[in-house]
């Protein structure tokens, strides 16, 4: 039987993945393609879900331009 204090503590792992994701998510991104709009950060912030930030992630390193990543945000939020 799961304990509130345990629940409590495996949640807050969980977020603090998704947290480090998004952090890893926007640096690639700077770096990959430079200036990053509000507009895409602010989607990205609103992703719930551990394995599309990751997918995202992944994929932010082999986008040469803004255009080619906003694609795949937008698939990604559908």
């Amino acid at each position: 039987m799961y304990d509130l204090f345990e629940i409590a503590k495996e949640k807050g792992i969980e977020k603090g993945h998704k947290e480090r994701t998004r952090q890893m998510l926007l640096e690639t991104l700077y770096e990959t393609i430079g200036f990053v709009p509000p507009a895409i950060i602010d989607s990205i912030n609103k992703i719930d879900r551990q394995e599309v930030l990751y997918g995202l992630f992944k994929h932010a390193f082999k986008c040469n331009d803004l255009s080619q990543f906003q694609k795949t945000l937008d698939m990604a939020l559908v």
